[in-house]
């Protein structure tokens, strides 16, 4: 699950959802079986709302569920206390892109050096040492107080309160040993052909109704559901037209 990028002037948010089920397969990526996307533009809470209705058909409770997501706090809340069931895992791409931005508050930006930095502590993420990489930044912030600007120690600092308020959604190593996804791919690309594309075209200015009605269609189109859609309201446009019991039902 993730937020769309919010454009400059006044535009609204959208969340994105992409659920699916996978088999998985130890020290593989998974391959997402059954997808289905959704964009809402609104509370959060009313996205969650359709999220935890298509989890439950799919067996949330019974079976192990994954709810991956960005470091958005109100996402992380949400999950927490409408679907408890899951086991939240924090995006890795989302995750690394903090580590290079401590990264440079130590070594030149482009370096080797930064790369080696970074690579290192991939490397502790993914044998289960969240909480061990969190103090050796803090360390490393102590000790290079007084040589450090106070913009960049208070940016550092940022760094380390994102990744400590989300060391406990970095279960990698359990995730990747078993076989599930640590990242958020699938709706990370969903962002912007489910939305961008369509809703943020050069020229193209939106109310909110109009632009939800145009995501809602995208869904159905993009979760192969056309059909069953157009079936549905031309049932219920002769139910409009004829009644719901009229012989006209039955003509096509």
């Amino acid at each position: 699950m993730k937020k769309a990028p919010r454009r400059t002037g006044g535009k609204e948010m959208a969340v994105v959802i992409s659920l699916y089920t996978f088999d998985p397969e130890p020290g593989c990526p998974p391959v997402p079986l059954n997808r289905r996307v959704y964009a809402f533009i609104g509370p959060k809470k009313d996205a969650f709302g359709w999220l935890v209705a298509e989890a439950k058909k799919r067996g949330c409770g019974t079976k192990p569920t994954l709810f991956l997501s960005d470091g958005d706090p109100d996402l992380a809340t949400l999950q927490t206390a409408k679907l408890p069931e899951a086991t939240p895992c924090l995006d890795w791409i989302h995750c690394v892109e903090y580590l290079w931005d401590a990264a440079y508050h130590f070594h030149p930006e482009g370096s080797q050096a930064a790369r080696d930095w970074v690579s290192a502590r991939e490397t502790m993420l993914l044998a289960g040492k969240a909480g061990e990489l969190v103090r050796g930044l803090k360390q490393s912030l102590t000790k290079r107080k007084r040589q450090m600007k106070k913009a960049k120690r208070e940016a550092l600092a940022a760094v380390i309160g994102y990744l400590e308020r989300n060391k406990k959604r970095m279960p990698y190593k359990d995730f990747f040993e078993a076989g599930y996804p640590i990242a958020t791919g699938s709706v990370e690309g969903a962002c912007r052909h489910h939305v961008a594309d369509r809703t943020e075209g050069t020229g193209m200015h939106w109310k909110t109704p109009g632009a939800q009605a145009v995501l809602h269609l995208r869904s159905v189109h993009l979760n192969g559901a056309w059909k069953q859609f157009t079936d549905y309201r031309i049932k219920l446009e002769k139910e409009r037209l004829y009644g719901a019991n009229s012989r006209f039902q039955d003509v096509v």
